[in-house]
């Protein structure tokens, strides 16, 4: 292929969201399913011509019907150019995108749009995800500064929540070392968030005991033992995690200390 590559061969430099899957990848720790990326001229074509060829759209409908989880997506993107922040932040990911035409026209849409950003071309890199899209039931955050690792966790199905205000998630820490997590917080369970193409929304929580801790400790074990992995071979990090409803655990981006400053 030439305008995508599995994310795991990707040449990209540019990327923390690439970067971190890759290193989740390189050692062996559950991650998104059957990730690609686009190269770098499938933005430069498109920013040159203002149109996505054929044979492009022909690999992008080969990889579309190899990842599609019950015919659907999420498309994420990666937008950098030196001095130029607001090209990071000016395309929305979409998630659960169900049909190859519905994708046509958000990635058009997403292409058009950091083109219209764009300062200078030949130093922008725009790269887009393609991935398999998942429910989960759980979701939340990790940190590790080499002398503790806390943990936040919510229901439902996305991590942005955690940075609402007024979102009480449970709370969980303990040692670097292996001593086992002790429940700092235990959160309001009420409710459960929710992702949709307009926003975050909450449900009532029908089916989770408000009273009891939302991680077991198996899925405590598995995050601390995964995040002692990734410090000892990139030291200081941030991750999000998921429980997809199928009950596999999977962490879904990594950021290291060094991306993160």
């Amino acid at each position: 292929m030439y305008y995508l590559e599995p994310l795991a061969l990707t040449t990209s430099t540019t990327s923390p969201k690439i970067r971190g899957i890759q290193q989740l990848l390189a050692l062996d720790i559950p991650t998104i399913k059957l990730p690609f990326v686009t190269t770098r001229e499938l933005f430069h074509e498109y920013y040159q011509n203002r149109q996505i060829n054929s044979k492009a759209w022909s690999e992008f409908g080969h990889v579309f019907a190899t990842i599609a989880t019950n015919s659907s997506i999420t498309l994420r993107h990666n937008a950098y150019e030196s001095s130029n922040l607001e090209l990071t932040f000016v395309a929305p990911n979409t998630l659960n995108i169900g049909s190859f035409d519905s994708f046509r026209r958000i990635l058009e849409s997403n292409c058009k749009l950091l083109a219209s950003k764009v300062i200078n071309p030949s130093k922008a890199d725009v790269r887009f995800i393609l991935q398999s899209y998942y429910k989960s039931i759980k979701c939340g955050s990790l940190s590790h500064d080499g002398k503790s690792i806390v943990i936040k966790a919510i229901l439902g199905e996305h991590t942005r929540a955690l940075q609402v205000e007024g979102i009480s998630p449970d709370i969980y820490s303990a040692p670097a070392s292996l001593a086992p997590f002790k429940l700092t917080r235990l959160g309001e369970h009420s409710h459960i968030f929710k992702v949709t193409r307009h926003g975050l929304k909450t449900i009532e929580n029908r089916t989770v005991p408000l009273k009891a801790p939302i991680l077991d400790n198996l899925q405590l074990k598995k995050l601390a033992s995964w995040s002692r992995l990734i410090f000892k071979h990139y030291g200081p990090h941030s991750l999000f995690f998921a429980e997809l409803t199928t009950g596999e655990l999977i962490i879904q981006d990594l950021l290291t200390k060094k991306e993160e400053v």
